[in-house]
């Protein structure tokens, strides 16, 4: 899902902020969280975004930074990231990406806990889950 077509940059950011905005939720344990605003950031030869900050991770992982946290970007020749920058969680709306980070990570288990969950799920798979 988050390998995409450099040849095809623009269409491929419209598919997957329809997906992630409208089809998807981020789990953190027990809290499901809606997207409400994220941003794009790539790197290649035919798209010179000089504000992505360089990386050579795979496709679909989580990248932290001073900034907040990614979900990393691939392209054949090509790397970015989609900046988690808004988020909803029972009706409270937290804005900024630093603020993001620090409110999701409040879900996660005590340091000695080993055990979390996180991740991106279908909204339809969790509300199946919750609503047998």
């Amino acid at each position: 899902m988050f390998q995409i077509n450099e040849e095809k940059i623009e269409k491929e950011f419209v598919r997957l902020a329809e997906s992630i905005l409208l089809e998807k939720q981020l789990i953190v344990n027990e809290a499901r969280f809606n997207f409400t605003e994220i941003e794009f950031y790539f790197y290649s030869k035919t798209h010179k975004d000089a504000f992505t900050h360089e990386h050579k991770m795979e496709a679909g992982k989580w990248r932290f930074h001073n900034q907040g946290f990614d979900i990393t970007l691939r392209g054949e020749n090509g790397f970015g990231g989609i900046l988690i920058r808004g988020v909803e969680f029972a009706g409270k709306f937290t804005n900024g990406p630093r603020r993001v980070l620090f409110e999701v990570m409040q879900y996660l288990n005590g340091v000695t806990e080993v055990e979390n969950k996180i991740g991106i799920t279908d909204i339809a798979v969790v509300k199946e889950q919750e609503f047998p």
